[in-house]
């Protein structure tokens, strides 16, 4: 990020589990093959790298591939290769964000014994699918963890960091958890109910989930089931204080996120709640980095209340533009900070300790860009694309401001209707008119770009103080926009949003666009193609808000 320092590595013993999730990404990539997009590699890399993982290698093959039979996704011959330079920035940019040492306080215990006696066997698929439930409802939930071998509290020779019941916590290597997950397993070792006791006994929490498994690894079924009970009793949903710590009973993994948030081991408590965003931190020094993806095509909005003190600063990796969060609240819960998500959209909030406290807003309901002290003032810089009345709230040096802001432009969209004119880049190509639409409609197995390009007219009082944004709508699969001849930065993935205040002049304006697809199309697998639309001119209004002291 710009004007930040590199992170530390990552915990091992909390990247080794993450090397299964590395190859099914490397699969999936090599799986689609022609068919990746820029788009595709925002969501999956944005979902993994909020799991933990922090170095991606893009497949790319020095060959023709013209003739190769195996598919590179990333090669100069993809004919959105000409937007490769800031996919790659972001990536290297989310990577960066991941790297430092896991503050995960969560442990999902990976049943070895359980997995070595089934594997082959019909209940295979029993052990491993409740390992990943268990991992899934804790994603839900925001719940950060590492996935923690079992041999780790049985005192296997061949792993290098074994468990310790440490002040309340069970250490293992640098890690220090506060609560350990027992997922459903028919089968567990003696000695790692001994383990998980003594850390319940010293203030940790450990929770079942589902019936507790009969079988013991070594065949001592009886000493199995009697530390069992002394450790969780009979209820089925339960919790039994013992020592200073807690042993709950789930009936099944639905009840996890709730559990873990109770104790306390959530990465982010999001008000509403959402299951499609998943959550990750890591630390540096004193100060946590926090990465969140939204999982879904629908954009969000929710407050994550982070566990941490400080000063948050918001992290754009799509420009490496870093700036303080400039509305935020502290409780003693943590901070709340706003946080609002585009499909498949990676955020990243970094809370430093020691950094001067700034002014700036607690409560508002439009975007916030800046706040600034002036006097006994505050000034916030404000955006809304809609009219309306907003109150906002604001501290600064422990004391309370209030103002009110009102918006009565419209703001309303301006359609670009009408025909454009598409030339498609290749030899002897005849420029066709008329409305957008994939262009496999009468060039089915073209890869490569097309220029879409139309005139438009533009009154003086529709540009009139206001900033103005090109939505492109649907894009297959990468756009660069130019106006009046001014070339912008590449669109990746969706929204297809532009900036284009202060290129656009009262009159006739010229709007090109040069879209790319994949090498699909070529191969036989025509996919939809082009700018699909619908194009809508969008309006934002940008004020200053003056907040005074009460």
């Amino acid at each position: 990020m710009a004007g930040q320092q590199t992170m530390l590595p990552r915990n091992p013993v909390s990247v080794a589990h993450q090397m299964g999730r590395e190859r099914a990404l490397m699969e999936m990539f090599g799986n689609m093959g022609w068919q990746v997009t820029p788009g595709f590699v925002h969501a999956t890399v944005g979902a993994q790298a909020a799991r933990g993982v922090n170095l991606t290698v893009l497949h790319a093959l020095w060959t023709d591939e013209a003739v190769v039979y195996f598919p590179p996704p990333f090669g100069p011959r993809a004919p959105w290769w000409w937007s490769m330079r800031p996919l790659a920035e972001w990536i290297g940019r989310v990577m960066e964000a991941g790297r430092g040492t896991s503050a995960a306080r969560t442990a999902i215990l990976q049943l070895q014994r359980a997995a070595e006696q089934w594997t082959g066997t019909d209940r295979q698929g029993e052990v491993d699918g409740a390992l990943s439930g268990a991992a899934y409802a804790l994603e839900r939930a925001q719940v950060d963890f590492d996935l923690l071998h079992e041999g780790a509290l049985t005192g296997d020779p061949e792993l290098l960091a074994h468990a310790r019941v440490r002040s309340g916590r069970l250490a293992v290597g640098a890690a220090r958890y506060d609560l350990v997950v027992l997922p459903l397993t028919p089968t567990l070792d003696t000695a790692t109910v001994r383990v998980l006791d003594a850390f319940v006994r010293a203030g940790g929490t450990v929770v079942a989930v589902g019936a507790l498994p009969a079988d013991e690894a070594d065949g001592n079924d009886r000493s199995l089931s009697r530390k069992l009970h002394d450790l969780f009793g009979d209820t089925v949903p339960g919790s039994r204080p013992l020592g200073r710590g807690r042993a709950l009973r789930v009936a099944d993994v639905a009840a996890l996120g709730a559990a873990a948030h109770d104790a306390g081991a959530a990465a982010a408590v999001l008000e509403p709640a959402l299951e499609t965003i998943r959550a990750l931190r890591v630390t540096r020094g004193k100060d946590t980095a926090f990465l969140f993806n939204n999982e879904s095509a629908t954009a969000v909005t929710t407050t994550a209340v982070l566990p941490a003190q400080g000063f948050p600063e918001l992290w754009d990796p799509a420009t490496g533009r870093t700036a303080p969060a400039p509305v935020h609240r502290a409780s003693r819960r943590g901070l709340h900070v706003p946080l609002a998500f585009a499909p498949y959209e990676t955020r990243i909030v970094v809370v430093r300790q020691g950094a001067s406290v700034q002014p700036h807003l607690t409560d508002a309901t439009l975007d916030v860009l800046s706040v600034e002290r002036h006097g006994r003032t505050l000034r916030a810089t404000v955006e809304t694309g809609s009219p309306g009345t907003h109150r906002l709230s604001g501290t600064d040096a422990g004391r309370t401001y209030r103002g009110t802001v009102r918006v009565d432009d419209p703001l309303t969209p301006v359609p670009v209707t009408g025909d454009w004119t598409l030339t498609l880049d290749r030899d002897g190509d005849t420029p066709v008119s008329g409305p957008l639409g994939s262009w496999t409609a009468y060039a089915p197995l073209f890869s490569g770009t097309g220029t879409y390009t139309r005139e438009i007219g533009v009154d003086h009082a529709v540009l009139d103080g206001r900033r103005v944004l090109l939505d492109l709508g649907d894009v297959r699969d990468v756009a660069g926009v130019a106006v009046n001849g001014e070339a912008l930065a590449p669109l990746l993935w969706a929204p297809f949003v532009t900036e284009i205040t202060g290129l656009l002049v009262p009159g006739r304006n010229r709007l090109a666009g040069r879209v790319s697809n994949t090498l699909s199309n070529e191969r036989n697998k025509p996919l939809p193609s082009g700018l699909l639309g619908p194009v809508t001119l969008r309006f934002k209004r940008r004020v200053t808000a003056v907040l005074d002291r009460v």
